[in-house]
């Protein structure tokens, strides 16, 4: 590493290396060829590199000017790069994982790092929390995703998106970081999802008989013949639910078929 000051007319000529022009500021020049200018301070108590510009757009006379007046924002408690203090969104993010969620599992702090890694920073991650408009909301949960939007077609995944960026902005406003959350209500300017349940299907009449027998046979569930084994008392709750589905089930058949009376049903299950 040189420390002699730096020489505007010899920085084309410089070959692979880093040069200082004292004071942290530093001429680099890559494997590649490209060349840049970075400033290496200490701020907060860390080692810290902030990239100033590439040469030959930033020459030297501006790279030094630059350096001195990040230097000054430094030393003043206040980063050069956000002079205003104010924290991105993703940042915002961070910090309300790193302290509501704290004690959630670590299943629960997957889930949002994943959803917002993958649905949200690449829309407003980088965004001050102060700049984030309604708009870029609304954009990112109707990005296209096969089958439609994210918000039609993955309603489950984006509702629980939006309720975590209402969260986060929530926290940002609270902590005066930004003038509202912009994400209340949001749900009201989307297009509304209709539920579309999926029934499960009901089982053929023709099979009924051969299901309650399976029933019967079951070595989990039937006491047949004066058997003294006692079922533990969960093994007793699922064998009535099991078999208060099954009666149910040939109820609605018979009431749809017209045969097979509910009476007969109910001896079917008490006949062992």
């Amino acid at each position: 590493m040189l420390t002699m000051p730096l020489v505007a007319q010899e920085l084309p000529k410089k070959v692979l290396g880093k040069y200082s022009d004292g004071g942290g500021l530093l001429f680099r020049v890559t494997r590649g060829g490209t060349r840049d200018w970075f400033l290496k301070v200490q701020y907060k108590g860390k080692r810290k590199e902030y990239a100033l510009g590439k040469y030959p757009d930033l020459g030297l006379s501006d790279a030094r000017a630059k350096a001195r007046e990040w230097r000054s924002l430094i030393k003043a408690g206040i980063d050069p790069r956000n002079p205003t203090n104010v924290p991105s969104f993703r940042s915002c993010a961070e910090e309300h994982i790193s302290t509501k969620l704290r004690n959630s599992s670590r299943k629960t702090l997957h889930q949002w790092e994943s959803t917002l890694e993958t649905w949200v920073y690449p829309f407003i991650g980088n965004r001050d929390v102060d700049k984030v408009l309604r708009k870029d909301i609304e954009d990112l949960l109707l990005q296209r995703v096969p089958g439609g939007t994210l918000w039609e077609s993955k309603h489950v995944t984006a509702d629980r998106v939006r309720g975590r960026i209402d969260a986060i902005l929530q926290r940002a406003v609270n902590h005066d970081l930004a003038p509202k959350n912009v994400a209340l209500g949001i749900k009201d300017d989307l297009p509304k999802v209709m539920h579309q349940p999926r029934h499960h299907p009901s089982m053929p009449f023709a099979q009924i008989n051969e299901f309650l027998a399976y029933l019967r046979l079951s070595s989990r569930l039937t006491m047949c013949h004066g058997a003294t084994e006692r079922l533990h008392s969960s093994q007793r709750k699922r064998t009535d639910m099991t078999l208060f589905l099954a009666n149910r089930c040939c109820q609605l058949s018979c009431q749809n078929t017209g045969m097979m009376p509910t009476r007969v049903l109910e001896l079917e299950f008490i006949t062992c």
